[in-house]
């Protein structure tokens, strides 16, 4: 009798659950509805712009500050000029900072050397986040939560750099050095730098991409047995695979809890790798074929989504949509179905912009996603967001001047969440 009481009293909650995220979801599209007939268009229109290495800013590192401030400005007009309104900036590319921090030493990406202060000084977060802001442009700090070095020793870093203060828990791994998700040093200072960042600055949202554990080197397996081994040690039970799942589980969970209890209306928004476990139980389609990060990186994306840590999930749907191994509409009609999305949260593509360059697509592809992304919209497909910036910078193929004068030739503001305050 207290089982069937409890198995009702069960059922009773997830009707009511799954009641109350309908009910979000149909006051969205109504929002949407109503934006729409009044003549306003609501859509996210964003972009990544990526630090390390000096992908899209700085130029080079140790630049003027005037002429860093120029650049950032550039970026922030560009955006204005295709109507976008939303940026990924890139603040913490491994364990370092492009903004003043009392956790973590500023980034060589900026100043040349690891440790050193921009002169004359400048905080480029809140630079950019003025700048932006005066623009009508949301701002998104991206960080990258484990990775410790893009070299595979830590000589170049200064000492209070994380894998220095732990160096037991950073690893050589490859070609990089990687800190342990296992560590509960490494999560604290994950935790503390993304709760630093919220409660100091006025983004809008804090980002993680798809970096977990690090994607797999054939035939060498990650060194944390010793994290594990003290685990199982303490009366651990799971398997390697699960209880490195439940390491990076307890982190999404913990700094989506962190960061509302500080900012409400900050988001958090994660950008896995846009397949995930094809041809397995809740997975994609079986003629959906490639890497699974559920297994390779222990980022379950979907157990995220549906314990609502995120306020919107950008897959990285980085393929055409033919063939249909990894088909575009295959996999964003996947990410965007009532089963994956239970909890009605939003759905933006990450397109691979860059491939036009590196791989000789057309920019005809990028339209056709966009034009994908917009037909399901009804089922929270309500955006796309480009890597990377540097691609419509220089206007490769005239894919800017596709943006400007087709895609985004009228002015949008970014989709309401109306589970925030």
């Amino acid at each position: 009798m207290v089982i069937r009481v409890f198995d009702y009293a069960h059922r009773v909650s997830v009707v009511i659950h799954r009641w109350k995220t309908n009910m979000k979801t149909m006051l969205l599209l109504w929002m949407l509805f109503v934006g729409t007939a009044l003549g306003q268009m609501m859509e996210f229109r964003g972009a990544w712009v990526a630090t390390v290495q000096n992908i899209d800013w700085p130029s080079q590192p140790g630049l003027d500050s005037s002429v860093a401030q120029s650049e950032l400005i550039d970026i922030l007009d560009l955006m204005v000029d295709l109507n976008m309104n939303a940026v990924f900036f890139q603040v913490r590319p491994h364990g370092d900072a492009m903004y003043e921090s009392d956790l973590e030493p500023w980034s060589s990406y900026l100043t040349g050397t690891a440790g050193e202060a921009p002169s004359p000084f400048w905080d480029p977060l809140d630079f950019f986040v003025n700048a932006a802001h005066s623009r009508g442009i949301e701002v998104h700090a991206w960080l990258n939560p484990y990775r410790g070095n893009m070299r595979s020793s830590t000589n170049d870093l200064p000492d209070d750099h994380p894998c220095v203060v732990y160096n037991e828990f950073c690893y050589p791994y490859g070609n990089y050095m990687w800190m342990d998700p296992g560590a509960a040093v490494v999560a604290d200072q994950t935790y503390n730098v993304v709760i630093d960042i919220t409660t100091r600055y006025d983004v809008d949202g804090i980002h993680f991409d798809d970096y977990f554990y690090p994607y797999p080197v054939d035939g060498v397996p990650f060194p944390d047995d010793e994290t594990y081994d003290d685990y199982l040690s303490g009366g651990g039970q799971m398997g390697l695979a699960d209880w490195r799942r439940d390491n990076v589980n307890r982190l999404m969970q913990r700094c989506y809890n962190g960061i509302k209890a500080v900012k409400p209306n900050v988001k958090f928004t994660l950008s896995p790798f846009g397949i995930y476990r094809p041809c397995e139980e809740n997975g994609m389609p079986c003629d959906i074929v490639g890497f699974d990060p559920y297994d390779g990186l222990y980022a379950d994306a979907l157990w995220w989504l549906r314990s609502g840590w995120v306020d919107a999930m950008i897959p990285q749907l980085y393929w055409r949509d033919q063939p249909a191994a990894q088909s575009y509409s295959t996999l964003l009609e996947w990410w965007i179905s009532s089963e994956v999305n239970t909890r009605g949260r939003h759905i933006y593509a990450g397109n691979a912009l860059y491939r036009i360059d590196e791989q000789d697509w057309p920019i005809s592809e990028i339209r056709n996603q966009i034009e994908i992304s917009r037909s399901l919209s009804s089922q929270l497909s309500l955006g796309n967001v480009q890597f990377s910036f540097k691609v419509l910078q220089a206007n490769t193929k005239g894919v800017t001047d596709m943006f400007r004068n087709e895609l985004y030739n009228q002015p949008a503001v970014v989709p309401p969440m109306p589970w925030l305050p």
